[in-house]
C-alpha cells in the first residue's frame, strides 16, 4: 500500500477524528492520537501554525462549505445543521496546534455526513509512504492479502493469510474500514502501524511494521524549465501505461482484468470487447475496482447487452430519473462471469449487480463494498506566489433500486454446465 505524507505532518495531531471514530463505532481509534510524529512540526516558534496557514485553512473550509451546500445530493444534508457544523469547525481552527489538526477539523465536518464518497482532500503531500503490505476484508474478517518483498512488514513476519485483529488501537470493522483507509492513506499517513495478527495456525502475535518513506519536493517551481520538462515526461509516461489487462486461453476463455472505470476509456473497452467476441466465455475481473466514470460504466454495460436495460434510478436534488443502458454495437453475448470482492465499489458494483439481475452474468466472490453513489471532485487553489492545491469529493447523486450486497460463491455454480459451455 502506497500513499503520500504531508510535509511537516504530525499524525498525532488528529484529535478531531477521535470523535469521528466514536460516531462510526470506532471508540478505540486512539491510533490517531498516539501515533509517533512523522516529522518535526514546523510550529513557528512554538506558537502553532503560521497566520498564513491558518488563513488558508479558513478559506479552504469556507470553499468546501460552498461546495457541499451547492452540490450535495441531499438538500437536507442527512438532517445535519450544516451551517452550525461549519461554524463550530471555524472556531476550532484558531486553536489548532499543527497543520494536521487543521486538515482533520475540515475533514471532520464532511465525515459527519457518513458518506464514503464525500471527503476532504488536504494539500498535496511532500513524501510518499509505502506500508509494504495490503489488507482486505473477506466476509466479516480482515486479512493480509499481499506483502511486498523486502519490506519491513515482510522482515517482521507479516504473511498473506494473516488475519488482522488490530491496527494500532483500531479493531477492523467492515462497515467503517473505508474510513481507516482514508485516514491512513489520504488524511494522515504515518511511518508505520502496530499490528495484531492471527496466523493460519491460530497463533496471535503483535508487531510494528514500519513504512518506507520517500521524501519529495515540498515546493514545485513551475517557472523552472527542468521541472516543467520532468512533469511533461511523467504525464506522457502515465498516458502510455495500459488501462486494461487480459489473458487469452485459446478461443475458449478471455480473462479481463479491469482495475477501474477510467474517464474517456471507451476505446480500450471496445478493443477488449472485440477480443472477447472471439471467445466463448469472458471472465471480467472487477475485484478491488473502486469504480470511476459513469460514462465508462454505461459504455461497458452497453457492450454486454443486445437490448435496452434499466439498471436503477439516480436521485439528485432535481429529482429521480431512471438510469437506462442503451445496447452498443456488436455486444459480447457469450458466457459472462464477473469476479467481485469487498474492494469492488460504485460502478463495479452496479455493473455486477445489473448483469446479475438481468440473468446476464454469473457473479463470483464476496460481498461488495456497498458504496453506490455518484460523486464529483472539486479542486481548488489557495495562495498567490505559492499556491496550495486541495479539494473535496462531493456525492452529487444516490443510485437506488440496485441491491449491492453480492454473496455468490463458486459452490453455487453448476460446475458441470459451466465446463460444458466453455469446452
Amino acid at each position: 500500500m502506497r500513499t503520500h505524507l504531508p510535509a511537516g505532518a504530525d499524525p498525532a495531531a488528529v484529535g478531531p477524528l477521535v470523535r469521528l471514530a466514536a460516531r462510526l463505532g470506532l471508540a478505540s481509534l486512539l491510533l490517531l492520537a498516539t501515533a509517533p510524529p512523522l516529522a518535526a512540526q514546523v510550529d513557528h516558534g512554538g506558537k502553532g501554525v503560521s497566520r498564513e496557514t491558518l488563513d488558508r485553512a479558513r478559506r479552504m473550509l469556507a470553499t468546501v462549505q460552498k461546495d457541499v451546500r451547492k452540490y450535495y445530493f441531499d438538500s437536507t444534508f442527512r438532517g445535519l445543521d450544516l451551517d452550525a457544523r461549519f461554524k463550530e469547525a471555524e472556531a476550532r481552527l484558531a486553536s489548532a496546534p499543527t497543520n494536521n489538526h487543521l486538515w482533520a477539523i475540515i475533514a471532520q465536518v464532511l465525515a459527519e455526513l457518513n458518506d464514503s464518497h464525500t471527503n476532504f482532500y488536504p494539500p498535496s503531500h511532500a513524501a510518499q509512504v509505502e506500508y509494504g503490505f495490503s489488507m482486505q476484508f473477506v466476509g466479516d474478517s480482515c486479512y493480509v492479502v499481499g506483502v511486498k518483498p523486502g519490506s519491513d512488514a515482510e522482515k517482521k513476519g507479516v504473511r498473506p493469510g494473516d488475519q488482522v485483529l488490530g491496527i494500532d488501537a483500531y479493531r477492523p470493522d467492515r462497515r467503517s474500514f473505508w474510513t481507516v483507509q482514508y485516514v491512513y492513506h489520504t488524511l494522515s499517513p504515518r511511518p508505520g502501524m502496530h499490528l495484531k495478527l492471527r496466523g493460519p495456525d491460530g497463533v496471535e502475535r503483535e508487531l510494528d511494521a514500519m513504512a518506507h518513506v520517500e521524501m519529495g519536493e515540498r515546493i514545485v517551481d513551475f517557472t523552472n524549465a527542468a521541472t516543467i520538462s520532468r512533469l511533461i515526461m511523467e504525464y506522457d509516461a502515465a498516458g502510455r501505461r495500459p488501462t486494461q489487462f487480459y489473458r487469452s486461453l485459446g478461443d475458449s476463455v478471455l480473462i479481463w482484468r479491469m482495475p477501474r472505470f477510467l474517464f474517456d476509456d471507451q476505446r480500450n473497452i471496445d478493443e477488449m470487447i472485440d477480443r472477447a467476441r472471439k471467445h466463448r466465455a469472458l471472465i471480467l475481473d472487477l475485484r478491488n475496482n473502486p469504480g470511476g466514470a459513469v460514462v465508462t460504466e454505461l459504455h461497458l454495460l452497453g457492450r454486454l447487452f443486445n437490448r435496452e436495460v434499466r439498471i436503477g434510478e439516480r436521485r439528485t436534488r432535481e429529482g429521480t430519473e431512471a438510469v437506462v443502458v442503451a445496447p452498443g454495437k456488436d455486444p459480447y453475448l457469450g458466457l459472462l462471469v464477473i469476479l467481485v470482492n469487498s474492494g469492488s465499489a460504485s460502478a463495479a458494483e452496479i455493473t455486477a449487480r445489473a448483469t446479475q439481475l438481468e440473468g446476464r452474468a454469473i457473479i463470483v466472490g464476496d460481498r461488495t463494498m456497498g458504496a453506490v453513489v455518484t460523486s464529483r471532485m472539486f479542486m481548488h487553489e489557495v495562495g498567490h506566489d505559492r499556491r496550495v492545491s486541495y479539494g473535496a469529493s462531493i456525492t452529487v447523486a444516490d443510485v437506488v433500486a440496485c441491491v449491492v450486497l453480492l454473496v455468490v460463491t463458486i459452490s453455487r455454480i453448476n460446475r458441470r454446465s459451466l465446463r460444458r459451455e466453455v469446452s
